[in-house]
């Protein structure tokens, strides 16, 4: 006896689906070739868009003069692969689409058809995403003409394509046998997509590879750190406990000096190893160029694994900074509390890279004002001082007593001690974990404060002088078995130094558009580097400042003397002359009787001067969001 199976009524629209469907796409339009062909005709078309704009980011990132190949094709695959898989989809979707109202087609196989189509334009937009940020970076340092010529390429690539599609949409499946150059193209561009996909996952450990057994380097960048307030550089007070301790299983640097007064142009002279009037990023509205090469390029073009944690601002990667970083994170330290949170998060990232070799730069705006930590305070200097006050409108107190003075700058030790136990902790943790055994390690600042040291009546400030108080930075490196521990170096270094020579410590070669000293060769041998003159050069509050230091020998020009601003009492002659050894406060300038050499210091600082076109030639009209306008106003940067 044969027992029969019955199936549930559900069952029956769902089968005649399934059945609608796969006869569809059995023959839907096209047969299997043409399928293919249409797919690889997209493809191509994508890779050309996707091509136009690699070539594009290659020609303004200048990746041929800079010899970063592996990174500009490690970008170039990125772009290829995103330009094809969007071609293809644009292909495949334009032409579902265009076949839904032909009328020989059932309503569910017209369904079938619109919701393929659609789902296939929607797959493209992660695509269209990436070349979308692409073009969006190159704009706005492309000419018209050849942004003009890019999109005339590109759109004229899609219209080619959507055209061919409709065609193929109202054809009701009747189409030719392919000839040679349609065969090419789909067989070509299917081909190069496979081979741009395998490229883009293959690369990433072949590129891994390349920096096997390189040593990692940490660049920890604390913000508005002035070189006289750590325990390693002879400060009695306890501010710097864990950082003295890095200091001491490493290399000192006595004189680090740094090439500009404020955030933006230190730190992209810090990462570039060029003076302020080289790279040109000097203004608000002034951002890294793409044919800049940052610190960060070289490492990843070695193979690196690429991060930067940073408190935003004027470090935000609006302005840049993000070139070869493969995570660039912007952190809120009001909103989160201080900087505990990026060392938490760069900490995290370490322990995901494991043993891969990476560069790491962690940036915090601890101690940059408003300083609020009271560690160190009297209650009794207080004064009239108010929470208000002290969150940033100090100036607003007239003529601030000695007390009040002093209780402001114990509120900024407060501060160096938080970023210590913030960064210090991150470098003690790293160490515990034997990270360090393997690392670089470079804690230093951007410039340091005036503390009333030459401004007498506005309150802490940086960026309006370029005296010993906000050029001189602390600077300390530790890297096991690279270079000897407990050395001090006294030989004046510029911050533009420190790019040439990790690379070298590293192993990796040196780059033509770093002008700092490569000191790798001394440092391994324990000796002090090689003496040479040292530049800072500041225009972005008061008139242009140049200053040259050899030695103890130090000369700030101000070519076109005037008052700093209408709040500062600092009013700058146009020439100044220290000997530091004899008056490290620059209080007694000698230029009523210049000392020998002086006058090639001047002359120098003469031909600086007239490569200035202009105080606001820099800007290139970056827009500054809104979280990054608060970031700013926080720091007290704008009102």
């Amino acid at each position: 006896m044969t027992t029969m199976t019955t199936r549930p009524a559900t069952w029956i629209p769902i089968t005649e689906t399934i059945d609608t469907l796969g006869r569809t796409i059995a023959r839907m339009l096209l047969p299997p070739s043409g399928w293919l062909q249409v797919s690889g005709e997209g493809a191509c078309m994508g890779l050309l868009g996707g091509g136009v704009i690699a070539a594009w980011q290659s020609r303004l990132q200048q990746d041929l003069s800079h010899g970063t190949l592996w990174l500009a094709m490690e970008r170039s695959l990125h772009m290829l692969f995103a330009g094809a898989m969007a071609g293809l989809l644009i292909s495949v979707g334009t032409l579902l689409l265009f076949s839904v109202g032909r009328r020989e087609r059932s309503g569910s196989t017209r369904v079938i058809t619109l919701v393929a189509g659609g789902l296939a334009l929607v797959l493209t937009v992660p695509f269209l995403q990436i070349l979308r940020a692409g073009v969006l970076a190159l704009l706005p340092w492309t000419s018209g003409k050849l942004a003009m010529t890019a999109y005339t390429v590109i759109i004229l690539a899609a219209a080619i394509l959507i055209f061919f599609r409709a065609r193929d949409g109202n054809s009701a499946g009747r189409r030719a046998p392919m000839t040679l150059v349609p065969r090419v193209m789909a067989v070509g561009g299917l081909a190069l997509l496979s081979i741009t996909g395998a490229g883009w996952v293959g690369l990433a450990p072949l590129h891994a590879a390349r920096a096997r057994g390189r040593p990692s380097v940490i660049l920890i960048s604390l913000d508005t750190l002035r070189a006289d307030r750590l325990g390693f550089m002879g400060y009695p007070r306890a501010t710097t406990t864990r950082l003295d301790e890095m200091a001491a299983q490493g290399m000192v640097f006595e004189n680090a000096i740094s090439p500009a007064p404020w955030t933006l142009p230190a730190h992209v002279s810090l990462l570039t190893s060029q003076l302020p009037n080289e790279h040109r990023v000097r203004q608000v509205g002034s951002r890294v160029r793409p044919h800049h090469l940052i610190l960060s390029e070289c490492f990843r073009d070695a193979g690196y694994r690429t991060a930067a944690f940073t408190g935003g601002g004027y470090v935000s990667r609006d302005y840049g900074y993000k070139q070869g970083f493969q995570v660039y994170q912007d952190h809120d330290e009001k909103a989160e509390g201080g900087p505990g949170g990026i060392a938490q998060a760069a900490l995290e990232w370490v322990r995901d890279v494991g043993d891969q070799p990476f560069f790491l730069f962690v940036h915090t705006y601890e101690p940059h004002g408003p300083y609020l930590q009271r560690d160190f305070v009297r209650p009794e200097d207080r004064g009239r001082l108010t929470d208000q006050m002290i969150a940033g409108e100090v100036k607003s107190v007239p003529d601030p007593s000695a007390g009040e003075r002093r209780y402001i700058s114990d509120l900024y030790d407060g501060d160096i001690a938080n970023a210590d136990r913030a960064m210090g902790g991150l470098l003690m943790t790293l160490r515990d974990e034997g990270v360090l055994a393997r690392a670089i390690v470079i804690v230093t600042s951007d410039h340091g404060e005036d503390l009333w040291d030459h401004d007498a009546v506005d309150i802490p400030r940086h960026g309006h002088t370029l005296y010993e108080e906000v050029v001189h930075v602390p600077l300390l490196m530790r890297a096991p078995g690279l270079i000897p521990a407990g050395i001090r170096v006294r030989t004046p270094i510029s911050l533009i130094d420190l790019a040439p020579t990790l690379l070298d410590l590293a192993g990796l070669p040196p780059r033509r558009s770093m002008r700092g000293q490569n000191m790798a060769d001394a440092l391994r041998a324990g000796n002090e580097p090689e003496m040479r003159p040292l530049l800072s050069e500041a225009v972005r509050y008061g008139p242009p400042r140049y200053a040259w230091r050899e030695d103890g020998l130090k000369v700030i020009l101000t070519p076109d003397p005037a008052p700093i601003d209408e709040i500062s009492s600092v009013v700058p002659d146009r020439l100044e002359i220290f000997d530091l050894a004899g008056d490290p406060l620059e209080q007694h300038t000698l230029a009523a009787n210049p000392p020998a050499g002086s006058e090639s210091a001047i002359s120098i600082l003469n031909g600086r001067a007239g490569l200035e076109p202009g105080n606001q030639s820099d800007a290139n009209g970056q827009e500054q969001t809104e979280e990054l306008k608060r970031q700013l106003r926080s720091l007290g940067y704008i009102d």
